[in-house]
């Protein structure tokens, strides 16, 4: 990614660390008895809108590098490396959760081998799991079904003109969420029916004023220094947001896209004002270069960690906050492996092995 974009790379990593600490504290709820999501709700969102910042993010990184593609033909290219991005390690991954399921199947509660949801999985198409929730085989890809079907819409975008394609994003996603607010549909189509689809419009809206604000020359909306401060004025708002505001607004009347997918925008819009101030910190931009395997590769860390742990019979707090610590550095320590020997690779491989046009 290019270096002016660094502050994005660095939000994608706490994204996907913010789902693998959501993971950690519900497994601790399940295994030692804790209550923490029940007692914090805010908590609880806050780390499952790492999520939705992950679709904000993708729709703007889709905008910035196809915003001189748009009726140049670029269809095709996207398409190919939208596949060699996504497919190598979710497809490995999943097909290696599959065989375990048939070598091991007491070790995962309730899943158990299907070959019908494993080729549905394969092919991105929804279905519902074993207890009854719209999951793939590797549960976290519930996510890469939005993103796929994303893919697909601003692959068609591109035929167009770029402000005819985004109108055209807009029109689907919002023809489909008006069909499922009429009807009630099978689990295959929630998706294409889904308000959470318009978080990735977010992103695309988000990438539109940083390009007009760039042509003008300056930071992404004024200079560094008022950056900075309009950033910080951000930090307090999404804290006040999620701390005072969220719990009044949680209820049925308010959709995800809105209550989540809001603040989730606000984020991104934050970490591009910062950009100057942050995008040095390599740490960050590790974890974000490995976020897509950290998300992927906690379905596999986590579910070992907690069951060797809990053969030692401990649960103290202070050994629950050295379990989750130590579960959180395992699970960065093995995407990294995953990203360097398994991602990086089929990535390179496959755009040398059908190169551009």
């Amino acid at each position: 990614m290019d270096d002016k974009l660094l502050s994005v790379q660095i939000l994608r990593g706490l994204a996907a660390t913010m789902v693998v600490v959501l993971h950690i504290f519900a497994a601790f709820d399940a295994y030692y008895g804790t209550s923490t999501l029940i007692e914090y709700p805010s908590l609880a969102a806050f780390l499952e809108s790492g999520v939705d910042i992950f679709f904000v993010i993708s729709g703007f990184i889709m905008f910035i590098v196809t915003r001189h593609k748009f009726s140049r033909g670029y269809t095709k290219e996207f398409i190919k490396k939208r596949i060699f991005r996504v497919l190598p390690l979710y497809w490995s991954l999943t097909l290696f959760y599959a065989l375990l399921l048939i070598l091991v199947p007491t070790a995962f509660n309730s899943a158990s081998f299907d070959w019908p949801k494993l080729i549905k999985s394969l092919l991105f198409i929804p279905h519902l799991n074993n207890d009854g929730d719209t999951m793939p085989v590797l549960s976290v890809g519930w996510t890469l079904n939005f993103e796929i079907y994303f893919y697909l819409i601003f692959a068609i975008a591109l035929i167009f003109k770029k402000y005819i394609g985004i109108l055209f994003i807009l029109s689907v996603f919002l023809l489909g969420s008006l069909i499922g607010d009429m009807y009630q549909l099978p689990a295959m189509l929630k998706v294409i029916t889904s308000t959470l689809l318009f978080e990735f419009l977010f992103g695309v809206f988000i990438a539109a004023a940083y390009i007009y604000c760039k042509k003008k020359g300056g930071q992404f909306i004024f200079s560094k220094k008022l950056d900075l401060l309009l950033g910080l004025t951000f930090t307090v708002v999404i804290a006040s947001y999620w701390t005072l505001l969220y719990p009044e607004f949680n209820n049925d009347r308010y959709s995800r896209s809105i209550l989540w997918g809001g603040v989730s925008a606000i984020t991104v819009v934050l970490f591009l004002l910062l950009d100057f101030w942050i995008k040095n910190i390599s740490p960050a931009i590790f974890i974000g270069n490995i976020s897509y395997s950290l998300y992927l590769i906690q379905v596999f860390t986590l579910p070992v960690t907690i069951k060797l742990a809990i053969m030692s019979e401990y649960s103290s707090s202070f050994f629950l906050v050295i379990l989750g610590v130590t579960q959180l550095l395992i699970s960065f320590v093995v995407a990294f492996f995953c990203y360097k020997f398994i991602e990086l690779p089929t990535n390179k491989y496959l755009n040398r092995l059908f190169p551009s046009d």
